[in-house]
């Protein structure tokens, strides 16, 4: 049987699905609170990071998930929001260093990695073993290490 691809979009859906599971039912019902107010600021913002992430805009995407860190918007009341902004931010920032490890490649490298990289994480197997080929051995190993690392995220 064959697996879909995990793309980068995947990968962020899954940080920002954990966001939404971080607090009970109850508390995502207590409509008048103002963590709820909040909560709804924060999935918009988290919305709006998603859909850069989608126009392949990471360096935005990266900017707006700041933007929440920086505006407080996590409630510290839930515990499970706590650990979701653990994965979410991080994660923001780790596509974000990835996409600029792959566009520092030497211009030899093939143009399609960064493309490919967003429909298929593993695509960064690839680039590691071109690297390795070329004998780029460090830019090899960061390319192995960055993939690890995403993976960690899933």
């Amino acid at each position: 049987m064959m697996t879909r691809p995990i793309g980068v979009l995947d990968v962020m859906e899954r940080a920002s699905e954990r966001v939404r599971l971080g607090r009970s039912t109850a508390e995502r019902t207590a409509f008048q609170s103002p963590e709820y107010h909040q909560e709804q600021r924060l999935q918009g913002v988290i919305e709006a990071v998603l859909d850069q992430f989608r126009n392949r805009d990471v360096r935005e995407a990266r900017r707006l998930a700041e933007s929440v860190e920086d505006a407080d918007l996590w409630p510290l009341e839930f515990p499970g929001l706590g650990l979701a902004k653990a994965d979410f931010l991080p994660a923001c920032r780790l596509v974000e260093e990835v996409d600029l490890f792959l566009r520092a490649l030497p211009a030899e490298a093939p143009r399609g990695f960064v493309v490919e990289f967003y429909r298929d994480i593993a695509t960064l197997g690839v680039v590691a073993d071109w690297c390795e080929d070329q004998g780029y051995r460090h830019a090899s190993a960061e390319a192995r290490h960055l993939l690890a690392r995403l993976r960690q995220l899933l």
